[in-house]
């Protein structure tokens, strides 16, 4: 088959349309993420809303968004009043005890030491502390972006959840018709699989606060609510945030002068996350989708690329979603069981 002219032009324009397409693609990488997170939460809400709705005697969309976005303000501003207003003020004290922690390390030279050590290193050690500093700049910054990211994802959840069946029947009119039917399993199936993954990390997460709260009050470490409430926020970051948690408190038991305590509970997590490894998390994710600790890394990468700390947090259950819509496409014959 002989090429012409027009050919090529047609080839060179298409792999230029690609490429431009892929151009773009990466310029709204954020963007994407941002949009896919909100996908992500508005499948999270809907099935509240949904009881919600069918709850109402007019069962106005509506008014059982508004409904579901009025109940979470209040669980939010419950649990402001009964319990972060006491850990705002564990956590005031505990910054307290790290400010007289650094000034009586100021006052005994040790800060001053070390500035001159620092001074007197090499140019490429310099550079290290510069790049270091940099990096401690770039969280902050990446931590007031992922506030915007949040809102932004919320706001649009909340758009997304006036009319889900819409938007899956819009998407659906573009599918021909022999495969609509695999696309409402997939669609089902996707539905869920986030409210049972992001209800067993909040277990997961729980569970680890109240082990956590236990050995705090029998070892008489100082402030152990606040510090089993930031375990469990470190409970919510996957892989690693048990072993963030325990390296931050076995630090604040030494610089409280309680080396042996931060010792003890820094084996007792460790004993701990044998036990969460091999029997609460398999229990747990007996209803949801098991992924291997390589797939979470590479999810976390991926996500934390693409979207920054909301991208992290959400690349674990998008891992999830993928595995499903990978076994639904096998059921339906797409393809080819390995």
């Amino acid at each position: 088959m002989k090429l012409t002219s027009k050919d090529i032009i047609k080839v060179l324009i298409l792999v230029t349309v690609f490429l431009l397409g892929l151009l773009l693609l990466y310029k709204i990488r954020g963007v994407l993420g941002v949009i896919a997170a909100s996908f992500l939460v508005a499948i999270l809400l809907n099935p509240l809303v949904g009881r919600i709705q069918k709850a109402m005697p007019k069962k106005s969309r509506i008014s059982a968004i508004l409904i579901t976005v009025i109940l979470l303000v209040l669980l939010f501003g419950f649990f402001g009043l009964i319990i972060f207003k006491p850990l705002i003020q564990e956590y005031g004290s505990i910054a307290n005890e790290f400010n007289l922690y650094f000034n009586q390390a100021r006052g005994n030279g040790l800060i001053q030491d070390a500035i001159n050590q620092i001074n007197g290193l090499s140019p490429d050690y310099k550079q290290i502390f510069a790049s270091v500093g940099g990096t401690v700049g770039g969280i902050v910054l990446g931590i007031l972006n992922g506030l915007f990211s949040l809102v932004t994802i919320i706001i649009l959840s909340l758009f997304m959840l006036v009319s889900p069946q819409r938007i899956t029947d819009t998407v659906a009119s573009y599918i021909p018709t022999k495969h609509r039917k695999a696309f409402h399993d997939l669609s089902n199936a996707l539905s869920s699989i986030v409210p049972k993954y992001f209800a067993g990390v909040l277990i997961t997460a729980f569970i680890l606060a109240v082990a956590t709260y236990i050995p705090l009050l029998l070892l008489q470490i100082p402030y152990a609510l606040a510090l089993s409430a930031a375990m469990f926020i470190f409970g919510l970051i996957p892989l690693v945030g048990a072993t963030l948690g325990m390296f931050f408190i076995t630090l604040f038991c030494f610089m409280l002068g309680q080396p042996a305590a931060g010792i003890i509970f820094f084996i007792y997590i460790l004993i701990y996350q044998q036990v969460e490894n091999n029997l609460i998390v398999p229990l747990i994710q007996k209803k949801t989708v098991s992924l291997s600790p390589l797939s979470v890394l590479i999810a976390i990468l991926i996500g934390s690329a693409a979207a920054g700390m909301v991208g992290a947090l959400l690349a674990i259950p998008a891992a999830a979603m993928i595995k499903v819509a990978y076994s639904v496409l096998i059921k339906e014959g797409y393809l080819k069981e390995p």
